[in-house]
């Protein structure tokens, strides 16, 4: 660095402690202190039968500098999987999208104080209802994110663990189907890339195996990956809306779509309008998908009912 660039910077560094004393800057922002941080998040993997409650347990780390500001949690419940309302969340935390509806999701929010260190991690107990709508044993997958809260002056340094899916365990017993009109129902979703312009077009295929045709329409639900919104520039399939708006990178955004009964061996796809946030993520991000009767009809097998919607960011200097 040259002398008169030293000078300078030091003409500015001087000249921002004159206008923070005085209060001259236009917002306090200006003059907060920052920390480079580096949050990831994990959780454990509980074992609950339907009808049944029990707790995850979330951890939010921090291996870069103390923050300075809040950090912002977002968790994601597991198919047929509603916040359990008997057990008060913890401190800090919220819901922030609620709907009993067991096969859409509802959302946590958890703000945790300035001060996470790296040697203080802080752990969040997540009360669960897995309902009796769920009747498969296996995993339930969830999805969990952490970031710096938009008013924080904390700059994250590595976004790509500060998200995950992770899953709950249902086991045994489980509830008997009711009687009634059988299907098969599956959906599986491609995993498109990122274009320049940060939009990719998700195709979720689904189909019915049977052994019935359905008598009702299908639902499905997906929820927009870490740090991807839906894209307002294009229009939504038919049948589908948003049930949770939210465009910011704490929390993700909830689709449901009301489609038109599948009749036996019948599939169709469905492609739906994707848009990253930014941020710095690159790699695989995902939310988590559901396929369900949205009426009447009596699914055969849920094993194949569940899965993932996911886009590729690829890293371009």
């Amino acid at each position: 660095m040259s002398r008169i660039q030293m000078f300078r910077s030091g003409v500015l560094s001087a000249l921002s402690v004159v206008l923070c004393a005085t209060g001259s800057l236009a917002s306090a922002a200006d003059c907060a202190p920052s920390a480079t941080v580096d949050l990831s998040i994990s959780a454990d993997q509980p074992t609950i039968a339907p009808g049944h409650t029990g707790t995850q347990t979330v951890r939010v780390s921090n291996s870069g500098e103390t923050t300075t500001g809040e950090s912002l949690v977002a968790f994601v419940t597991p198919a047929y999987t509603n916040i359990d309302r008997e057990v008060p969340l913890p401190a800090g935390c919220t819901l922030h999208y609620q709907n009993q509806d067991p096969t859409v999701p509802e959302v946590v929010n958890c703000r945790i104080p300035a001060g996470l260190a790296a040697d203080r991690p802080v752990q969040l107990a997540i009360p669960l209802a897995v309902t009796e709508r769920a009747r498969l044993t296996g995993q339930l997958l969830d999805s969990l994110s952490v970031v710096p809260a938009l008013e924080s002056p904390d700059v994250e340094a590595n976004m790509n663990d500060n998200w995950t899916t992770t899953s709950i365990t249902v086991t045994r017993p489980t509830p008997a189907a009711p009687a009634g009109n059988r299907v098969g129902l599956y959906m599986a979703a491609d995993v498109p890339f990122l274009e320049k312009d940060q939009t990719a077009s998700a195709k979720v295929t689904y189909g019915n195996t049977g052994p019935a045709a359905m008598t009702d329409p299908v639902q499905i639900t997906l929820v927009t990956p870490f740090t991807v919104n839906v894209d307002r520039t294009v229009a939504l399939p038919a049948g589908c809306r948003i049930v949770l708006a939210d465009q910011g990178l704490a929390s993700p955004e909830i689709i449901v779509c009301t489609l038109p009964a599948l009749g036996v061996d019948e599939q169709r796809t469905l492609v739906v309008p994707l848009r990253a946030l930014g941020g710095g993520l690159t790699g695989r991000t995902s939310g988590t998908a559901l396929i369900a009767p949205a009426g009447s009809d009596i699914e055969t097998d849920q094993t194949d009912n569940l899965g993932l919607l996911s886009v590729k960011i690829p890293y371009r200097g």
